[in-house]
C-alpha cells in the first residue's frame, strides 16, 4: 500500500480545473457564476486576484476540491484499489509493483490538472513498514477495507455499554459518542468493486 501526498492540495487547485469539472457535471451557469464569485472575488495582500486554491474552513471548499480531482481518482481506480478522503489518498497494489512506480504514475496524472505530488511525504508498507491512514494502522498484509476490524471494535463497545450499570439515556449517549464513532470511517469501509479481469 502507498499513501499519496498532494503538495499544498487545497491552496493549489487551479480554478479552471474546478470549472472544467463542474462543466462535465452539467452544473447550471447560475450556480457556476456564484462559485466563480466565491473563488475569484478575493484578493491577497499584494492586490492580485487569486487564480487557484479554495478558501480554507468552508464546507463547500472540500466539495470543490473533491470534484476537481475526481477524474484522476477514477483513472487510478481502473488499475488499483483506492481509498480517498479529500486529499488523503491510499492506494492498494500488488507487492510486485513498487511504491516508486505508484508515486510516479500519480505524479503524471495529477500534473495534468496542475497539482504536484510530494514523494518525500508519501508512505509505503514496503519492507514491512507501517503506515497510518485516517487514524488506522496498515501493514503490508492488511486489507485495504477495515470493515471487519471497525465493526468488531464497535460490537465490543456496544457489549460493554449494554452490560454497564447505567441508565438507558446514558447508554444511548455513550453509544452515539463512542460506538458509532468507531465505524465513522466510510472511505475505509465502502469500497468500489474491483474488476479482477484487468491486468495489474
Amino acid at each position: 500500500m502507498t499513501t499519496i501526498d498532494i503538495t499544498n492540495a487545497f491552496n493549489s487547485t487551479p480554478h479552471n480545473v474546478i470549472f472544467n469539472a463542474l462543466n462535465r457535471m452539467a452544473v447550471s451557469p447560475q450556480f457556476q457564476k456564484y462559485l466563480r464569485m466565491f473563488l475569484k472575488q478575493r484578493e491577497c495582500n499584494l492586490g492580485k486576484n487569486i487564480q487557484c486554491g479554495v478558501p480554507q474552513g468552508d464546507s463547500l471548499s472540500m466539495q470543490l476540491f473533491c470534484i476537481s480531482i475526481n477524474k484522476i481518482i477514477q483513472q487510478i481506480e481502473k488499475k488499483y484499489e483506492v481509498v480517498v478522503y479529500a486529499d488523503d489518498i491510499l492506494i492498494g497494489h500488488e507487492s510486485k509493483i513498487s511504491s516508486d512506480q505508484i508515486i510516479g504514475e500519480c505524479q503524471k496524472m495529477f500534473s495534468t490538472i496542475g497539482l504536484e505530488i510530494n514523494p518525500n511525504k508519501c508512505k509505503s508498507t514496503e519492507n514491512n513498514q507501517e503506515i497510518i491512514f485516517m487514524g488506522q494502522r496498515f501493514m503490508k498484509t492488511s486489507p485495504i477495507s477495515r470493515a471487519d476490524h471497525l465493526l468488531a471494535t464497535a460490537r465490543q463497545c456496544i457489549d460493554v455499554i449494554d452490560f454497564a450499570p447505567l441508565s438507558l439515556q446514558i447508554k444511548l449517549l455513550m453509544l452515539s459518542l463512542i460506538a458509532i464513532s468507531k465505524v465513522n470511517f466510510g472511505p475505509l469501509i465502502q469500497q468500489a468493486p474491483i474488476d479482477n479481469s484487468k491486468e495489474k
